[in-house]
């Protein structure tokens, strides 16, 4: 599967350093989810309600937001769950 990266997904992702979920996070989206066929495949990813091409990868107390262009995964921002929840609260901007 294709996947790509934003700025503000890279800029959450080097907030990580130091904590223990930064090496997973790294792992899974840079080794693991590369390597998958489809967006089937991928562990903990769920359709967010009502958002139709959106979606989120739980890893831990953290979760990261995601779209689907076409067969391409576009990783948006990773967050604690409850700024994460405060994020969609607000506005969807954040999968710009």
């Amino acid at each position: 599967m294709k996947t790509e990266y934003i700025s503000s997904f890279i800029k959450d992702l080097g907030a990580l350093k130091g904590s223990h979920y930064y090496e997973k996070i790294k792992t899974m989206v840079f080794e693991d989810i590369p390597k998958l066929p489809d967006i089937d495949k991928v562990k903990n990813l769920r359709k967010l309600k009502n958002n139709k091409p959106y979606y989120r990868i739980r890893i831990g107390e953290y979760r990261i937001g995601v779209r689907l262009n076409n067969n391409t995964l576009v990783l948006c921002v990773t967050r604690k769950y409850t700024d994460f929840r405060n994020l969609l609260a607000n506005n969807l901007k954040i999968f710009s």
